[in-house]
């Protein structure tokens, strides 16, 4: 099962030992850690209202670390996902007042087709880069951010705004809303979240079983192996690149379609970049996302739970968050020296062994 595979359990230790961490930090500030935890896991689970907040929220993770973690297949890190978000978004905010001759049947489809391909446009500017010029993805992404950021700011405060006293869009029309399937009156669930789920499922049947997932991953293990063996390294990137920006710009357009209804400056509360700490925490697995998702969401769903309900600073969530990060990579980096280790013993006893490998 997937639960117990060693990466799994490695993430839920992290997990354990950053609540342990943070818990600490609880009796430091004369607060108690079992109504701290409590309350943390009241504001995430513990009513029908906060069940379905956590799932709100889950919602752009799951597709921000999913583009994480298909990258990385192909040994990719893409850290623009907020940049590729918030241009989804915004296109999916200005397609949804544009037709209103057509069904939602036909409507909705449409825009989030095309959110996902400006967020993949967006994302393959970096990957043509690395192609062309060498340039690292980590480099472009970032300013990429930067530019798209900038770019839907100057959109919604001059060209896109609904009036001279906001900064935001107009609403979108009733056929471009995803319908609701969780009405609690405070908060409403709508159809973004199953396909937000359904899409981690069916990157990762993709990624495991089928032969373009294989050759994703065969780049990403070994670029010389893969060209040797015939497959283009290149087009591989391009690919990879071009899949996990729709992921993000897919996620921008279920917050607008599903959540918001407009667009707004500074709308995203970091979704691009929480979804690096998703993807770290799921070990890059498509599956491991949706419990990681889950996990961060609750924690963004229960900050002002624990602020109200305990008396400690709703900071304490980043202090976790960041713990459990910091963890998981710790565990990558003593995995890595092990390795090392092993192969510089292997090297000194068996050279020629090695020398034919």
């Amino acid at each position: 099962m997937f639960f117990l595979k060693y990466k799994s359990v490695n993430s839920l230790l992290a997990i354990f030992l950053a609540l342990a961490i943070a818990s600490l930090s609880v009796l430091a500030i004369g607060k108690s850690p079992w109504l701290c935890f409590t309350s943390l896991w009241e504001g995430a689970f513990g009513t029908a209202a906060n069940l379905a907040g956590t799932l709100i929220k889950a919602t752009p993770l799951l597709l921000t670390g999913l583009s994480v973690a298909v990258a990385f297949q192909a040994g990719l890190f893409n850290i623009g996902g907020e940049g590729q978000l918030y241009l989804g978004a915004i296109g999916a905010a200005y397609l949804g007042t544009q037709f209103p001759w057509l069904s939602s049947v036909a409507y909705i489809p449409f825009i989030l087709t095309l959110s996902a391909a400006i967020g993949a446009g967006w994302a393959l500017i970096a990957a043509l880069l690395k192609i062309k010029r060498g340039i690292h993805e980590v480099i472009s992404t970032i300013m990429l951010n930067y530019i798209a950021i900038y770019l839907t700011d100057y959109l919604v405060s001059a060209p896109l705004r609904v009036n001279a006293f906001s900064s935001k869009t107009a609403d979108i029309l009733e056929s471009a809303r995803l319908k609701v399937i969780w009405d609690l009156v405070v908060v409403q669930l709508s159809w973004g979240f199953p396909l937000a789920l359904a899409a981690c499922i069916m990157f990762y049947i993709f990624i495991k079983f089928s032969v373009a997932g294989y050759k994703l991953r065969l780049v990403g293990a070994n670029s010389s192996a893969a060209e040797y063996g015939g497959v283009n390294k290149n087009n591989q990137i391009l690919k990879a690149m071009g899949l996990s920006g729709a992921c993000t710009g897919l996620a921008g357009a279920l917050i607008i379609l599903g959540q918001q209804h407009t667009f707004y400056a500074q709308f995203s509360p970091g979704y691009g970049y929480d979804g690096i700490a998703v993807a770290l925490l799921a070990n890059n697995n498509p599956l491991g996302v949706i419990p990681a998702a889950f996990f961060f969401g609750g924690l963004r769903s229960a900050d002002r739970w624990i602020q109200l309900k305990a008396g400690i600073p709703k900071e304490l969530v980043f202090i976790i968050q960041g713990l459990t990060v910091l963890l998981v990579g710790m565990d990558k980096l003593f995995t890595k020296s092990h390795q090392a280790k092993i192969l510089h013993r292997s090297e000194t006893r068996h050279p020629r062994r090695l020398l034919l490998l």
